[in-house]
């Protein structure tokens, strides 16, 4: 059952949830997962995690004309994300590309990966 982007913390009628939800699948190559189990990391809950990923793909893919294979493009993802919840972004990087103020968190312990 993998979640997406539907509201993690309201029931189908739209009301709050007394209790904190959202399934976490994991096992899923780097941008499948986005709407599964990385927006939900991304909204700040504390969740314990690891990142894994390969050195050589089994059957990379290189379409003509690219320079990089689709197993180099999901690495990039797989680095990014992880490089997302460590570091974040700062709020004057945040404003710097127009997110608007009421989405950027006053303590920076409100966000994950926020610095």
């Amino acid at each position: 059952v993998s979640m997406e982007s539907n509201g993690k913390g309201v029931d189908l009628a739209g009301r709050r949830l007394p209790f904190e939800s959202g399934e976490i699948d994991f096992g899923e190559p780097g941008t499948n997962g986005q709407h599964s189990f990385y927006q939900l990391i991304h909204q700040g809950r504390v969740i314990p995690c690891e990142f894994i990923g390969t050195v050589k793909s089994q059957q990379s893919v290189y379409l003509k004309g690219e320079v990089v294979s689709n197993h180099d493009e999901l690495m990039c993802n797989f680095f990014a994300q992880a490089d997302a919840l460590a570091n974040g972004k700062t709020p004057v990087e945040l404003r710097a590309e127009n997110v608007p103020d009421h989405l950027i968190p006053i303590n920076p312990s409100q966000a994950t990966g926020l610095r």
